[in-house]
């Protein structure tokens, strides 16, 4: 990861994602960290038609993560949601910034219903706390 310093190493319980996609991936894991209880799927193992970063069940509800590093831009993260237009499980955005988080949020509407964003900041701080806003600003906790 380009960092000083011995190499790290990362496990990934029997898949191994790109170089260009291991920062994303730790990241995905801290966030996920937070949730101890949850049964969660990565990796080749997700749902192939929507393709999130990870899906969890937690408390009988079932979650898709999008960690977002804000890479991408809301054109494409847009173009990206239409594979949610179906589903009823819910979508966490997890992101590193409140600037990018208020972007994401305004450009989600097409998933208003089933979307709830935080920063990894929040989510490693109180994972059980009222950290999600949906994209009206109203506060929620997972």
């Amino acid at each position: 990861m380009n960092t000083a310093g011995p190499p790290v190493r990362a496990y990934c319980n029997g898949w191994k994602p790109k170089r260009d996609q291991l920062r994303h991936e730790i990241l995905t894991t801290d966030f996920l960290l937070g949730y101890p209880s949850a049964d969660v799927v990565r990796g080749w193992d997700v749902d192939p038609h929507i393709r999130p970063d990870a899906t969890m069940q937690l408390d009988g509800i079932t979650y898709h993560i999008e960690t977002d590093t804000g890479s991408e831009s809301f054109r494409r993260i847009r173009k990206r949601q239409k594979v949610y237009a179906h589903v009823d499980d819910f979508v966490l955005y997890v992101t590193l910034s409140e600037r990018r988080l208020q972007g994401l949020m305004q450009h989600s509407q097409q998933i208003q219903r089933i979307a709830l964003f935080t920063t990894l900041e929040r989510a490693i701080s109180d994972p059980r706390g009222k950290i999600w806003q949906d994209c009206h600003g109203k506060a929620a906790s997972i």
